[in-house]
This record gives C-alpha cells, sequence and structure tokens, in this order.
C-alpha cells in the first residue's frame, strides 16, 4: 500500500515536470519565431527598396536613352539602351531604340543580330520600317522588294502594301507614247526608288487591252505589239503588291474640225476641236479600197514616263501649239487644250496652224467680213 503510494507520487511529479518542461520548450520557441518575422521583414524591405531603386534607374535609362536620340546624341543613347536591355531583354521599346541607334551609328551587324534575337517582333511595323532601313542602308534593296511582296503574297495584309509604295514605284515605261500604224511598241516594267530611279527590271506578266492591236509578244517584264489601224489601248500589270498603267495611242494624223467653209460674222464663236484620225486603207469584200477614216479624241492622254538613255524621266503630254492672225480671231481658252473657241473680230482669213508632237496642221483659208 505504501509502495503504490509512493508509486503514484512519483509518476505525479513525473508528469508535472513534463508538463513544465513542455511548457518552457514551447517558451523557448517564441524568440526564434520572432526573430525570423524580423529578418524576413528586413530582407523583405530591403528586396522592395533594391526593385524599387532597379524599376527607377530603368524607366530613367529608358527615358534619357530617347532623349538622347531625339538629341542625336547617339553614342549617350546607345549607352543607355544597354544599361536598359540588361534588366528586360524582351521589351519592344529597347529592342527597336537600340536597332535605330546602332543604324545611326552605322552599326549594322550589332542591328541585324539584335533584329533576329527578337522574331517576336517581326510582323510589327516598326519591326518591319527598322528591317528595313537597315537593308536599304547595307544596300540590299531587292531583298527588302522580296521581303515586302514574300509577307503580302503569305497574309494579304494592306501593311504591306504601304510599306511598298512608301518604298518604290513600279513603272511600265517606253520610248514614247504617240506611234503610228506602221510602228511597234515596246514597254517594259521597271521596279524604281520614290526619286523614279530604276532598282530592277521586273518579270510580272504584263497585259494589253484596246482595238486595233496585232502582233503582240510578251517575255519576262516587257511586250511587243504593233497596229492594224486607230488605237488607244492600255498596257497593265496587276499582280499582288503591283497595280500599274500606261495607255499608247496609235493615230496617222490630226485634223482640225468646228471652222465652217461658209463666211462668218463678226462676234460669232466657233467651236474648235483638234483630234487624231487614221487613213488606214481597207480592201472590201469584192476588193475595192475604202479610207475609213476614223477620228479619236486626244485629250484622254496622261502624263506617264519615258526611257531615255537608260534613266526614266517624266514625260508630259505636250499641249497644241495653236497659231492665227489675231486681228481676225480671238482663241477663248477652254479647261481641254483640244477643244477651245475662236471668237471672230475682224475682217481677214482665218489661217490656223497647229502643231502637236510629230504632226503639223494647217486649215483652208476662210473669209470673215465685217
Amino acid at each position: 500500500m505504501l509502495r503504490r503510494s509512493r508509486k503514484t507520487k512519483f509518476n505525479k511529479y513525473s508528469t508535472l515536470n513534463s508538463s513544465f518542461s513542455k511548457r518552457k520548450q514551447k517558451k523557448n520557441h517564441k524568440p526564434l519565431i520572432i526573430s525570423s518575422i524580423i529578418i524576413f521583414l528586413v530582407g523583405f524591405t530591403i528586396y522592395i527598396y533594391i526593385s524599387s531603386k532597379n524599376s527607377t534607374n530603368f524607366k530613367l535609362n529608358l527615358l534619357l536613352a530617347s532623349r538622347y536620340y531625339e538629341d542625336k546624341k547617339f553614342d549617350l543613347s546607345l549607352e543607355k539602351y544597354k544599361e536598359a536591355l540588361k534588366v528586360d531583354r524582351t521589351n519592344p521599346d529597347i529592342i527597336m531604340g537600340l536597332t535605330r541607334t546602332y543604324i545611326k551609328l552605322e552599326k549594322y551587324s550589332e542591328a541585324e543580330a539584335l533584329l533576329n534575337e527578337s522574331t517576336s517582333l517581326s510582323n510589327g511595323e516598326e519591326y518591319l520600317n527598322a528591317l528595313i532601313d537597315l537593308k536599304f542602308k547595307q544596300n540590299k534593296t531587292m531583298e527588302v522588294y522580296d521581303l515586302l511582296v514574300s509577307k503580302y503574297n503569305d497574309t494579304k495584309d494592306s501593311m504591306y502594301k504601304e510599306l511598298f509604295n512608301k518604298y518604290f514605284n513600279v513603272t511600265i515605261a517606253s520610248n514614247k507614247y504617240i506611234y503610228k500604224s506602221s510602228e511597234k511598241a515596246t514597254f517594259n516594267l521597271y521596279l524604281t526608288d520614290k526619286e523614279n530611279n530604276i532598282l530592277s527590271n521586273l518579270d510580272e506578266k504584263i497585259e494589253i487591252s484596246g482595238d486595233n492591236i496585232k502582233d503582240f509578244k510578251t517575255s519576262k517584264g516587257s511586250a511587243t505589239f504593233g497596229f492594224s489601224g486607230l488605237s488607244e489601248a492600255t498596257i497593265k500589270v496587276s499582280s499582288g503588291l503591283i497595280d500599274t498603267s500606261a495607255k499608247v495611242l496609235c493615230i496617222d494624223d490630226i485634223e482640225v474640225v468646228g471652222i465652217p467653209t461658209t463666211k462668218v460674222k463678226v462676234d460669232e464663236e466657233l467651236e474648235v476641236k483638234i483630234q487624231g484620225k487614221s487613213n488606214k486603207t481597207t480592201k472590201t469584200s469584192n476588193k475595192q479600197s475604202t479610207n475609213t477614216n476614223k477620228t479619236m479624241d486626244l485629250s484622254s492622254l496622261n502624263n506617264q514616263f519615258v526611257l531615255n538613255n537608260g534613266t526614266l524621266e517624266k514625260y508630259e503630254f505636250s499641249n497644241p501649239i495653236i497659231t492665227f492672225d489675231e486681228k481676225v480671231v480671238e482663241k477663248i481658252d477652254g479647261d481641254n487644250p483640244f477643244e477651245f473657241k475662236l471668237k471672230a473680230i475682224g475682217a481677214g482669213d482665218i489661217k490656223l496652224s497647229v502643231q502637236w508632237d510629230s504632226f503639223t496642221k494647217t486649215t483652208n483659208k476662210y473669209i470673215n467680213p465685217k
């Protein structure tokens, strides 16, 4: 009985001691937890501070890089863009800004390498403009042409057509635009810059439409044809990015109409017109010859380009040169140089002389009494 009592007391003491030890151990963890929290908060605060400072420096570098570029201080701009790139290698503003700066400093290999690393931006207009600018600087003009044609054919995106029209012209050109029925016309397709300097011949198919066309032959980027009579022909290329055309006329002579064979009175107005005509003679079924004597309006001609000693030049169709006795009639100008009015103002002969292109025509004399 006594032994059991001692044992019970011992167990109670042991239990009490164990409970005290646990409370003591539990109490000893608090400083460690508090210390950990303090260390975490200090570290987090330092991280926030450093991150904030880095973010501020990044924004400042980007701002300074852009400002230096605008001020044409390209060396300083390059330094700041490089510092910004170390923080963010995927930022489009940094990549494009650094590329433009490399190009300004004629560091073309560095610019090309940076663009090659940034293919995720390759469909953007700014990327394409930078790439095009670089290739022009490297004298790789035809690579620009091939790039835009390929992109447009794949996507039909109008952005590529706008870029194409920004940098290039496509021109159909010959050495003349007024032909006679005995002559042949030859046209070629040229790629030019915006100043119309020839960059290359193109090989797209040339099409032609119009009356009285014969012996039409076409090869890559060129066409040759003749005429069987009076003709207004349109030469056209419409393929992908290219849409251009030119117009030619085939006439054998010009004539002046509107001056009557009868006498006219003072103050009377005459409506005069200069037109092209054909004197082509055709054979009928009974083997008799007839003169078709067809006429054509000349006012539809537009200014185009001619090839002169390997250079494209703007060709402006000249207006007809008209001379007459100013004591007899006066000319009333209109919007169309091939159509105008003459007003009788005195007695004399109405002798009208017209010179246009390679043609000269003088009217017969008509009496204009008071």
